[in-house]
């Protein structure tokens, strides 16, 4: 999206203006009028910095479409970069979360758990439950299954 500075100060400052008629009306004082409009200056400001250091790709490159003079220069630059082949497929639903760590040879060591093991570490993670909760599930002791997050832990570092 293209940021029209110009245009968006000036449809902001209307709305301020309008804003401010109406907190008179409903008996703000000055100073708490230009404490909100203060803060709806900071949200702006950021608004801003969003969208002009935001640049969307062009849908053709990833479509298959012809490329056209518009192509965003992000997919030009950093095209090898965005591509990216999954060497083992993972249930999407339920470990998702390996695929948004940054560090990419802890993926691959991932990647390589078993499911059982990726089940137990989303369990403890991102679920939540302690070791006995874990052992009852699997019906077996809380200290088998630290033994096993032990093992898992080891494995990955």
């Amino acid at each position: 999206m293209v940021w029209n500075n110009g245009f968006e100060r000036k449809r902001f400052e209307e709305e301020q203006e309008r804003l401010a008629e109406e907190y008179r009306k409903l008996g703000m004082s000055e100073a708490q009028i230009r404490e909100m409009y203060l803060f709806d200056l900071a949200w702006y400001k950021s608004k801003r910095r969003y969208y002009t250091h935001t640049q969307s790709f062009a849908s053709g490159a990833f479509d298959g479409g012809i490329e056209d003079d518009f192509e965003s220069m992000l997919v030009k630059v950093f095209s090898e970069a965005l591509r990216s082949a999954m060497d083992k497929p993972i249930n999407r639903s339920r470990y998702c979360w390996v695929e948004d760590i940054e560090n990419p040879v802890l993926v691959q060591k991932l990647k390589q758990l078993n499911e059982n093991d990726l089940e137990l570490l989303t369990l403890f993670a991102f679920d939540g439950y302690t070791f006995t909760e874990i052992g009852k599930i699997y019906r077996c002791t809380p200290q088998n299954i630290y033994k096993k997050y032990k093992r898992i832990k080891n494995n990955l570092v």
